[in-house]
């Protein structure tokens, strides 16, 4: 793949005179860096619109999505953002594409390319309001230069160009081939939010129709010509390899057409899923099972458990815990275990991997990561990213073990082991043998109460595998507890890192899911023994969180939590704001 030799002003003008609209047909990488593009919203000029935006001369929008689309109503939440500063109707959005593997879609708050963390429309809020703000402004001057009028007596709703002294109007597409070849606006003036129409409504979901009529494209349902099909399995322990495979059996068998080892176990290649799964079966395989063989979930909890005697890291330390327990009127200890959990994502792991004449690569997948889906199948080919080509699909869920970008290596490893296309396809026991699981974790809480019920101290211990500073943390792996907002005069919380060797990974957080889980369980036993309202007990330790004591008073009136129900029961918590 040859780059481009052209220049920006060569390339504005050529794709706007192909494309008809407002649309570049071809992406940059660097074209948001180009125009002085912002990383993070602010004061720098947006992204250009055409890395985001297409405008046809039909009118019809389509909106390039910088996060994927895996149940969450990205692809929703996306063009609502884009077109409400636009001023584009919603009745003119045709299609919702996922962005390429490319750096101008690097999320503004995690400065990667990721959708992950509920940070989609977070990250992007303000980025796309100035992105659609941008084009907005470039049309309105385009239409402007036409009529020969002050930009300023012009405006944009509807999709239409509106000249407001002479009632004069013309639509986003009749304009749109003008407006590309402008210079991208450093400083748009976004709406206020008063003016919000699309923003804060409800909009029919735009992946709906597609996943009813059955149309919709998951990885799983690609196709490309000449395909192969694959099944893989790999060593039943974490971090065994493989010793040795006899598929003799499987070469007689319909459809076989390939073995491919992996340094952890095999891959066959047949002509339908079925035939290489049926295959696969039939092959002997000897596994050198590692240091992790003999582990299993008692020894996983016995190793957790010794934590609770190490004294770790120390994450937060108000007041002297120590002291004030030794005073308490009444002491509570208890604890608390979580287990490893697997993703289970609907869809099994799954990529379609080929390579072309000139040795570059493809691939098509669900991915919440797309350059690193870009950067594995490159590191197997050995060549620089730039020559791989990662399509983004629907995800039949995520949870974050679609960052991960294991089974893109499989499926590029096999598809240059037999020189054909090849979609790899996990069968289920795969998929949850072979996850980045949650980490299993172990809590340990004590507290002391004075006379009065009250708590005055509180210390939590957790024992689990961290997964090093993120997100601006020393400590990822207390999260959830060392910043929750309780106000407790003695209040400690300590960690110790148990790196057993088994994988993890983010899954819809991390610690977060678990940490607040323990803890706010505690909260209720140290509640029911001081003889206090669950509610009421916490309520009185929010007076230094006032939004968070707004949001419980909150749920407590709309549960109807002061008039319980005879065999209903009501759960309550104020997890950390």
């Amino acid at each position: 793949m040859k780059p481009l030799d052209v220049s920006r002003r060569e390339f504005i003008r050529t794709a706007a005179a192909v494309g008809g609209g407002l649309a570049l047909t071809l992406t940059l990488p660097g074209l948001a860096r180009e125009s002085g593009g912002s990383w993070g919203g602010g004061s720098s000029a947006p992204r250009s619109p055409s890395a985001f935006l297409q405008i046809g001369e039909d009118d019809a929008i389509t909106v390039i999505s910088p996060a994927v689309e895996m149940g969450q109503g990205g692809h929703t939440a996306m063009p609502m953002i884009l077109l409400e500063e636009l001023g584009g109707a919603w009745r003119h959005l045709r299609r919702v594409d996922d962005a390429a593997a490319a750096a101008v879609y690097a999320n503004p708050r995690t400065h990667q390319q990721l959708t992950v963390g509920s940070f989609a429309v977070r990250g992007w809020y303000t980025e796309l309001r100035r992105i659609g703000a941008a084009a907005r402004e470039m049309l309105i001057e385009a239409a402007a230069r036409q009529w020969q009028v002050s930009p300023h007596e012009c405006a944009a709703a509807d999709s239409l160009i509106i000249h407001r002294p002479s009632g004069r109007r013309r639509t986003f597409g009749s304009v749109a081939s003008l407006a590309a070849g402008l210079a991208v606006p450093q400083q748009p003036a976004l709406k206020p939010a008063e003016r919000f129409e699309l923003i804060g409504s409800s909009p029919p979901r735009v992946d709906i129709p597609a996943k009813v009529d059955g149309s919709a494209v998951f990885g799983i349902d690609v196709r490309v010509p000449g395909m192969l099909l694959a099944a893989i399995k790999t060593c039943p322990t974490l971090g065994g390899k493989l010793k040795s495979f006899d598929d003799s059996a499987a070469k007689r068998m319909a459809g076989y057409h390939a073995t491919v080892p992996l340094a952890d176990g095999i891959i066959l290649v047949g002509q339908t899923y079925w035939q290489a799964k049926k295959a696969l079966d039939a092959v002997r395989v000897e596994y050198e099972p590692g240091p992790l063989g003999n582990l299993d979930s008692e020894k996983i909890s016995s190793l957790l458990h010794a934590g609770l005697d190490e004294q770790g890291v120390v994450a937060r330390d108000d007041g002297d815990v120590r002291a004030a327990l030794a005073g308490a009127a009444t002491t509570i200890e208890a604890v608390y275990e979580v287990p490893y959990l697997a993703h289970a994502c609907m869809e099994p792991m799954n990529c379609t991997a080929l390579i072309d004449e000139q040795g570059d690569g493809e691939v098509w997948c669900g991915t919440q990561a797309p350059q690193s889906a870009q950067a594995a199948a490159a590191a197997v080919l050995g060549v620089s990213a730039a020559r791989i080509k990662a399509h983004t699909t629907y995800l039949g869920g995520g949870f974050g073990r679609r960052g991960e970008a294991d089974f893109v290596t499989q499926a590029m490893t096999a598809a240059k082991a037999v020189g054909r296309p090849v979609k790899l396809i996990w069968s289920r026991e795969q998929d949850i043998q072979h996850d980045f699981y949650r980490p299993a974790v172990v809590m340990r809480g004590r507290a002391g109460l004075d006379r009065t019920g009250r708590m005055i101290a509180l210390d939590c211990h957790v024992v689990t595998a961290s997964s090093g500073p993120a997100f601006g943390r020393k400590v990822s792996f207390t999260v959830g507890l060392d910043d929750m907002s309780y106000a407790i005069a003695s209040f400690r919380v300590t960690g110790v890192d148990k790196q057993i060797g088994v994988s993890f990974g983010y899954w819809r957080s991390v610690y977060r899911s678990h940490n607040p889980f323990m803890l706010e369980g505690f909260i209720d036993e140290i509640a029911h023994r001081a003889g206090r309202d669950p509610y009421e007990f916490r309520r009185s330790m929010l007076q230094r969180a006032p939004r968070q004591a707004g949001v419980l008073d909150l749920l407590a009136q709309k549960s109807d939590w002061a008039h319980p129900r005879p065999g209903r029961h009501l759960g309550i918590a104020a997890l950390p704001g």
